[in-house]
């Protein structure tokens, strides 16, 4: 697959993954390079929103910010290993732009972890506290004390969770890392 074609799958896998800490559900991956993308990037990028959305809600309230990260907390232990599973993927793409022949290949590989990466997480987390920002400019710092609450309220209760939000990607998550072949002696 060339360099624009790879970029161009994996960055579409990681708006797909965005999507799950956005409240969009069920999206679906053409190939598998769309897949591992978002196994790289989806747990990834929804543990680093709901963080920030956490200590974005946080400076309304310490009874909220005790609240949300005890929820980012919960969230990051029941998808621990999902998390170990997609710095797995993270690894093997940084391995691929750091060992790539084709100088476009790692370009692109390179423009993804760390340009494209971080775009999608400021436009997740931007769709997330948007509506938050709304109603505290509308109604005041109470209304944003209440969506707040909600919305970590609705992390608790699973919403977020990927096996809710993105069944093709929890499927191919629960598969773990993959193991190495095995040689005939070592069978």
């Amino acid at each position: 697959m060339g360099a624009n074609n790879f970029r161009t799958a994996v960055f579409v896998a990681m708006i797909l993954a965005s999507s799950i800490c956005t409240g969009q559900a069920y999206p679906h991956y053409e190939t598998l390079a769309e897949l591992e993308g978002s196994a790289a990037t989806g747990p990834k990028l929804t543990a680093k929103v709901l963080s920030d959305v956490a200590q974005f809600c946080s400076s309304f309230d310490r009874t909220l910010e005790i609240f949300a990260r005890n929820s980012v907390l919960m969230w990051n232990n029941r998808h621990a290993e999902y998390i170990k599973t997609s710095n797995h993927y993270w690894r093997r793409l940084e391995s691929s732009a750091k060992n790539a022949t084709d100088p476009e290949e790692r370009e692109a590989l390179e423009l993804f972890l760390h340009d494209d990466y971080l775009r999608a997480v400021k436009s997740a987390y931007y769709i997330t506290v948007q509506p938050i920002r709304e109603a505290v400019s509308k109604y005041g710092a109470s209304m944003a004390l209440s969506k707040c609450r909600q919305y970590f309220e609705d992390v608790d209760r699973g919403m977020y969770d990927i096996k809710n939000r993105d069944l093709e990607l929890a499927s191919f998550l629960d598969y773990g890392i993959p193991r190495p072949p095995q040689s005939p002696k070592d069978r």
